[in-house]
């Protein structure tokens, strides 16, 4: 059981976490991803954007991990069913999950798979709004589903952890996170390295999560890049924004792109930008009307095969 002085060791270690997130955020902001607008994150420094990604992950996992820990909290009487245990600590809710995972990987990893399925919905999106329902319902269901096995998961195997480590110092309590108050410091520290051993495997089942809703959905920056001897680089893409002093720009946003240019930073006047919203592989059309006239000869090949 803690003592006084555990206590206070407690807390003015989290006195001086507390200042020292402070003083960090003060250089880092890892919010500025989500409050900053597209373009001054993509002119800010490459080291505060990885920074910033990063801290932010972070935080995102200290969230779900309190959560759904909580959310998962085991409740040791005897009459009681623990019926969120029984679920989600299963052979079949880990069959469910490691078939999502392999269809999102082979999503992810080939090619002409993702493009065959994610031109059926858009196709279904734009052109046929209705039945378009029976295709992104679904998908939207799976990636849910997904993401609730997973974390339920990680937060009944950290609740499961507190219990073993309380059932080696024969403590008892009405539930598993209850348990916590009459464990002594250091098998309290114990539990946190085995959770961040855990909420590494799970942050390592989520990147696939993660990867599938960017391909799903994303959006960039095009820009017109005015050059002071009056030279227009229209519909560019900016793959590195200060490579010595020169802007690495690209028709297509891949760093492996075969036709890229060094605009030199001290000789552009102006830069126009445009946000393209990419959608199921597909740049997001705003015209709600679309006639069979106005298709494209792909749109025309797939509208028949879709007829047939």
């Amino acid at each position: 059981m803690m003592n006084y002085q555990d206590i206070q060791w407690i807390f003015s270690g989290i006195g001086v976490a507390i200042f020292a997130a402070i003083k960090i955020t003060n250089i880092i902001n890892p919010f500025s991803i989500i409050t900053n607008s597209k373009e001054e994150i993509l002119f800010s420094n490459n080291i505060n954007k990885i920074s910033n990604k990063i801290f932010l992950f972070f935080f995102t996992i200290i969230f779900l991990t309190i959560y759904f820990t909580v959310f998962s909290n085991i409740d040791l009487k005897e009459d009681s069913s623990n019926f969120l245990l029984k679920v989600f600590i299963s052979w079949w809710s880990l069959g469910v999950m490691l078939v999502l995972l392999l269809f999102f990987n082979i999503l992810i990893f080939s090619k002409k798979i993702r493009e065959f399925i994610f031109k059926k919905i858009y196709f279904e999106m734009r052109y046929n709004k209705n039945r378009s329902l029976f295709y992104v319902i679904p998908m939207l269901l799976l990636l849910l589903l997904y993401f609730v096995i997973v974390s339920m998961m990680y937060g009944n195997s950290i609740n499961l952890i507190i219990i073993t480590i309380a059932n080696n110092n024969k403590i008892t309590s009405s539930t598993s996170l209850g348990q916590l108050y009459y464990l002594p410091l250091r098998e309290i520290l114990y539990i946190v390295s085995l959770s961040l051993l855990v909420a590494l495997v799970y942050s390592l089942f989520l990147f696939p999560l993660l990867r599938l809703l960017k391909l799903i959905s994303s959006s960039k920056l095009i820009l017109n890049i005015h050059m002071n001897d009056g030279t227009i680089y229209k519909d560019k893409f900016i793959l590195n924004n200060n490579l010595d002093g020169f802007l690495l720009v690209s028709d297509v946003p891949y760093k492996e792109a075969v036709d890229k240019q060094m605009l030199p930073r001290n000789n552009i006047k102006e830069i126009q930008s445009r946000t393209i919203t990419t959608v199921f592989g597909y740049e997001a059309k705003k015209s709600d009307l679309i006639l069979p006239k106005d298709f494209t000869d792909e749109e025309k090949r797939l509208y028949n095969n879709i007829k047939k």
